[in-house]
């Protein structure tokens, strides 16, 4: 803004009034002095009295009272503002520590001369105006310099605060996994020992307090964040309404031009840390109001001063709002734009992190502990710990989809194996086909019913529950079927004749006829009982067959092994027969060789036993075929061919007249095979099938229901040992066949310390939280070294600003010893000027 000039005189400028009759004054008094002196020394000489002066020039008179009168306003003038100057310097010390201030100075200049006689004589000198010293670019730089130190310090404060969480004592978070993982270690060398398995779940739950303790911690330090953005948002506004209230107040007092030089440098103060809060621009009108904006909202205008207010979402989001803005405002620089970022960001992005460390380690162990057997054997009873929820809201669970059921852990298509086991040992294996996008909750429930001797219900809670009957258990183990033979398909006692692989092409309306001993059975295949009648599978034949009027009456009954169908009497021994007459599905099926041939029983079975433990990656099955026609441990040369899923031979077991029944034989991938005294006929396709299975749930299903999990919870804020495990550490899954001293499912756990996680970019999870640990201690230190950098530059700024604004005492006082003798030599001026007044005219 132009600085206010006094103005200039005019050229007829004339003598003031008051120097006009001091001149007058002073003269009248010279003239009485000299008289009277005059006087005196003439009587004393001569004795007489002086005689009156003679008249003097008129002309002459008059010229020497102007000049007189010039001389005397000229000191006058360097007299008044010698004195200016000195008030000016003596504001400038009284407010050389006060902050904002700007040094100022008194603008001088020489006033008009005088034209006399021809010549032009000086009149003195004139205050113009009081500057302030000030520099409006490097002004703005500071605001926006302090603005980034603002947002710079409050986000290196709030990281550094986190860091501070994320320390790692001896209970820090990475410690307690590795004090877990160890307690894991030391039970596997002694799956039985109780000591050693109350360690684990006690090293479990202080693992999942220090997850939530941590989240919470965060948690608390967000909201902090929140309170703090409260606090400046109001600040905010009271610094808004100073510096309205400014705008008044100098429009006010430079109405009559002059510069209102403090109240300036107040609002420049207020604005500075109002930049030290918010990224500000200021803009100055002609008439001196200076307008405020915020992220292209105003909150200082010419009239006055718009209110900021936070709003917070329903997601816990936090917006900026102004007094007459439509929508929200950014919120950039200083405090608030580094509060903001660590609430909006830097928290959430790290809690985020912490819950997908806990999500993962939770899917992780439970996923392993799952499918494991407690001490005490199979289940009788399992409720899962996590809910199903009505998500459509028409109160019903069942027509849910299971994998949108609200569960925690996503559920994905594949199959869930689910084992049974009578009290005599034998284990029945039941695989539920799971879609992720088709089977719903109550589709599922079905398909548990389904299992013999299980059955399924949601209780009131929402929890799946599973119960077996009385004399059965249940798990859902990787271990092998003891005894895979139970339809007797592999020199079992019953009348046996297996078909071809499938899948068969067959045509609508083909038959077969079968005798079973005396009775005839004609099976008819119509298009209606196939999902693709030129693509039959061995699974349709035989539902066909089963359901075919008098055949279960005759004691005809169809099994199926792999992809073959397999046609027996439902009787055993040597007196069961079995025999295909015709029809024209025989061919397909690659019966035809057998038409008309008797298929007897045998009084004595192969008993087939499997031990051992799959240690495979893939599920399987597994088919055993013998290579002839023959009885074990007798017959030379007789081998059983072992061929995986998809045919491919894997193994071929010697069980000719140098094997003895029962002998184990090695299969592979830790599964071994013995076989009892009895008949095979490759002639038959005699064979049987043995799941290997490496993953039991494909589908991640029991993690979702929580059924024998370790741990509880989703996510950091919720997880926990689960409460059936604390209270009876006997139910830990240590085992994954169920024999005593088996530790596999905790060399499982082992291996999830060390397993690629592919929802944390393929990193472990502990190697994920330390990664987090170092992002956190980064974000601090590059905080740190941004924040001391920019504050260099603003040190650099503000001294700069100290240079040319700043009041340096020293320099004042030399000033003042300036002014001083100015005002002195002005005084002087004067007093010589009235003694040459006095004698000029006494000349005249």
């Amino acid at each position: 803004m132009p600085q206010a000039r006094w103005p200039r005189p005019a050229r007829n400028w004339k003598l003031p009034r008051v120097a006009r009759e001091a001149s007058r004054v002073e003269s009248r008094s010279s003239r009485d002095r000299s008289k009277s002196c005059s006087e005196k020394r003439w009587t004393q000489r001569s004795g007489r009295i002086k005689p009156p002066p003679r008249p003097r020039d008129a002309w002459s008179t008059r010229w020497a009272r102007t000049m007189a009168g010039i001389g005397m306003t000229t000191g006058l003038r360097a007299l008044l503002t010698a004195r200016f100057g000195l008030d000016t310097v003596g504001h400038n010390i009284s407010n050389a520590t006060t902050p904002g201030y700007s040094r100022q100075r008194v603008a001088l200049a020489a006033t008009h001369p005088l034209m006399s006689q021809g010549m032009f004589v000086g009149t003195g000198v004139e205050a113009l105006a009081v500057h302030r010293n000030v520099d409006a670019l490097l002004h703005r730089r500071i605001l926006g310099q302090t603005a980034s130190v603002g947002s710079l310090a409050a986000r290196w404060t709030g990281m550094s605060e986190m860091e501070g969480l994320f320390s790692e004592p001896e209970n820090g978070l990475g410690g307690l996994m590795d004090d877990w993982y160890a307690k894991v270690s030391d039970l596997s060398a002694g799956p039985e020992d109780d000591i050693l398995r109350t360690g684990l779940v006690a090293s479990g739950e202080d693992l999942g307090s220090r997850f939530r303790q941590l989240h919470g911690q965060i948690g608390e330090l967000r909201d902090s964040f929140a309170s703090q953005l409260e606090i400046r948002i109001g600040e905010v506004n009271e610094l808004a309404r100073a510096i309205s209230n400014f705008n008044r107040e100098i429009g006010k007092t430079e109405v009559g031009g002059a510069t209102a030089n403090d109240l300036r440098d107040g609002r420049d103060e207020a604005l500075r840390r109002l930049s030290e809060l918010v990224d500000v621009k200021a803009i100055e009108d002609a008439q001196g109001v200076m307008r405020v904006i915020v992220s292209g909202s105003l909150i200082v205008d010419s009239g006055k001063a718009h209110e900021m207010s936070l709003f917070k979402g329903q997601d816990g989001s936090l917006a900026l709002e102004v007094d007459g803005v439509t929508g929200a405002v950014p919120i950039k620089g200083g405090q608030l734009g580094g509060l903001y970022e660590l609430y909006q960001e830097q928290a959430p992005t790290h809690l985020k992190s912490l819950d997908a460390i806990a999500h993962e380690l939770i899917r992780g162990v439970n996923r392993a502990h799952a499918i494991g057997v407690p001490k005490s054997g199979p289940f009788e009873s399992l409720t899962g710990s996590n809910r199903l929820k009505d998500m459509d809201g028409d109160g019903q669970l069942t027509d849910e989809l299971l994998s949108k059921a609200g569960l925690p852990f996503e559920i994905s298509s594949g199959t869930l194996y689910v084992s049974v086991t009578a009290d005599d040992g034998n284990v029945t294996r039941h695989a539920l086909p799971i879609s992720a996008t088709h089977t719903t909750v109550g589709g599922f429930l079905q398909q548990l019913d389904a299992v013999p001797h299980l059955s399924a219900e949601v209780d009131a809670l929402g929890r799946l529950r599973i119960e077996a009957e009385a004399g059965y258990g249940f798990d859902f183990s990787r271990r092998l079927d003891p005894h895979p033979d139970d339809d007797g398909t592999f020199g079992g006692g019953a009348a046996s004749l297996g078909s071809a692989t499938g899948p068969f092409a067959l045509s609508d309306g083909d038959t077969l006829s079968i005798d079973v001993g005396a009775t005839n059975i004609a099976v008819t295949f119509a298009q209606s009982d196939f999902a693709a009648i030129s693509a039959a599978t061995a699974s349709e034949l035989a539902d066909v067959i089963n359901n075919t009027p008098g055949a279960t009456s005759a004691g005809l009954v169809a099994v199926v092994v792999g992809d073959a169908l397999y046609l027996q009497t439902a009787g055993t021994g040597a007196s069961e027969s079995l025999t295909v007459q015709g029809g024209s599905a025989a061919a397909a099926l690659g019966l035809a060789g057998q038409i008309g041939t008797p298929v007897s029983g045998s009084n004595a079975s192969v008993a087939v036993t499997v031990s051992g433990g799959y240690t495979g990656d893939v599920n399987d099955e597994w088919i055993f075929r013998p290579n002839g026609d023959g009885v074990i441990g007798t017959t030379p040369g007789l081998k059983v061919d072992v061929f995986d899923g998809s045919g491919a031979k894997i193994a071929t077991l010697d069980v000719g007249d140098d094997y003895q029944p029962g002998q184990l034989l090695t299969v592979g991938a830790g599964v071994s095979v013995s076989f009892g005294t009895g008949t095979l006929s490759a002639s038959h396709n005699d064979a049987f099938g043995l799941d290997v299975i490496a993953h039991p749930d494909t589908t991640d299903t029991l993690v979702a229901l929580g059924l024998n999990s370790f741990f509880v919870g989703s996510d950091a804020s919720d997880i926990g040992v689960r409460e059936e495990l604390r209270d009876d550490p006997d139910l830990i899954a240590a085992s994954s066949t169920g024999a005593i001293g088996d530790a596999g499912i905790l060399l499982d756990l082992l291996d999830v310390q060390d397993t690629a996680v592919a929802a944390l970019d393929g990193d472990t999870v502990q190697g994920r939280y330390s990664d987090l640990v170092g992002s956190v201690g980064f974000e601090a230190g590059v905080a740190i070294t941004a924040l001391e950098a920019n504050q260099a530059l603003l040190d650099g700024l503000e001294l700069r600003r100290e240079e040319i604004s700043g009041v340096n005492v020293d320099e004042e006082m030399v000033r003042m010893m300036q002014l001083e003798q100015s005002y002195t030599a002005a005084v002087q001026y004067i007093q010589t000027l009235n003694q040459l007044q006095d004698d000029l005219l006494n000349l005249l």
